[in-house]
């Protein structure tokens, strides 16, 4: 399962300081519908795989980037 905060480390080292912030606030809705507000999505907090998928969408479309392979593959061996 992926953590909030691996997710949150990759995108500030590999997009910007701020794409983290950027990212939660475009998928806020999802966010809601899986029972996470802005105040309470700390770091420890684990995301289902529509939420990862969502999120790697989101920086596939802002960013023109990919998650890296390891976030799916991690989600994959979960559902196992």
């Amino acid at each position: 399962m992926i953590k909030v905060k691996t997710i949150r480390e990759w995108c500030e080292d590999n997009l910007s300081p701020r794409a983290w912030q950027r990212i939660k606030i475009r998928l806020l809705p999802e966010f809601r519908k899986e029972g996470h507000f802005l105040h309470t999505l700390g770091d420890d907090i684990t995301l289902s795989n529509n939420l990862v998928a969502a999120i790697g969408q989101t920086i596939k479309d802002i960013y023109q980037k990919t998650l890296p392979t390891q976030f799916n593959q991690s989600q994959d061996e979960a559902s196992n």
